[in-house]
């Protein structure tokens, strides 16, 4: 029991450290780099030497008790800003997920137009086979169903319930903590990665935008969110996908070992069935016609 605690007790620590303490303190270090250098001394470096090594041989910072209590504020800030970055996180994902309503409608119905143009060409009498490819191709990489959201990210989230429903009748939702129990320990290791790694592009988003403040008093701050931005969006897109196709795969693969100990037969073709009975059990509502709690 003490080897698990202490184990466990150091991936904690692990994981506190590079998720939230050590960003953070990056950040309390660009941010106190900024507010001495400025905009008017935006890439002296000389200036920001001379500030720290005043403040390092002041007599007042070099007492034991002072020395304690800065490197306590420093940690705690970094932890509380790296808190906050988590929340934003979460609100960067609440984010893609936004419908395609109020202003953000506009997005939407041009991401739907490109999407209807390509789809309108393989769909045309007379389109060769190379257009029929290429077209395909062009219309998957904007949504792989009819788009329905402001970005792209949302919308291949938001593929993964209505392709599942469309080719098993099932709903993901009520199902996918039933499904979790069966996988084996690989494909949820694979997708807990997976999982992370999306959840760590979305902080990434959060991180850019707080970098973007510093430009209050410090504009080359606009350089490094940028940055940070395009690194975010590069590897939300990649942990979309690879989120996306490993949950789809893994219904594909798994959903008949479900029915199975659930004591119902898989069909033979590639829809084992039973969908609609599932769906209607695992929503336990009394809303649902096909749900057996029905009034």
């Amino acid at each position: 029991m003490n080897s698990l605690l202490g184990e466990f007790t150091k991936k904690l620590g692990d994981r506190w450290a590079s998720l939230l303490a050590l960003p953070g303190l990056l950040w309390l270090a660009v941010a106190s780099a900024a507010v001495t250098a400025g905009h008017c001394h935006a890439f002296d470096v000389g200036r920001l030497r001379d500030r720290l090594t005043a403040f390092v041989e002041d007599p007042a910072h070099r007492a034991a008790g002072t020395a304690l209590l800065l490197i306590a504020a420093v940690l705690l800030g970094s932890a509380m800003v790296g808190q906050t970055m988590s929340a934003g996180g979460r609100f960067v994902v609440w984010w893609w997920d936004r419908s395609g309503t109020g202003w953000l409608s506009g997005a939407r119905a041009r991401r739907h137009r490109r999407w209807a143009a390509h789809v309108a060409i393989v769909d045309a009498p007379s389109a060769t086979a190379a257009e029929i490819a290429e077209h395909t191709m062009l219309a998957d990489r904007i949504c792989v169903i009819e788009p329905d959201r402001p970005f792209w990210i949302g919308d291949r989230i938001r593929a993964i319930h209505v392709r599942t429903i469309r080719l098993y009748h099932l709903d993901l939702t009520t199902t996918w903590p039933r499904l979790w129990l069966v996988l084996p320990e690989t494909t949820q290791t694979a997708l807990t990665r997976a999982s992370e790694a999306w959840a760590s592009a979305a902080r990434l988003y959060a991180w850019a935008v707080l970098y973007a403040l510093l430009f209050v008093v410090w504009y080359p701050a606009l350089l490094v969110a940028a940055a940070i931005a395009v690194t975010a969006q590069l590897r939300a897109r990649q942990a979309t996908r690879d989120l996306a196709d490993l949950t789809e795969a893994a219904v594909d693969v798994h959903y008949r070992e479900l029915l199975e100990l659930l004591g119902r037969a898989p069909g033979t073709g590639l829809d084992p069935g039973h969908g609609p009975e599932l769906t209607g059990w695992f929503r336990r509502t009394r809303w649902d016609p096909a749900s057996p709690l029905h009034e």
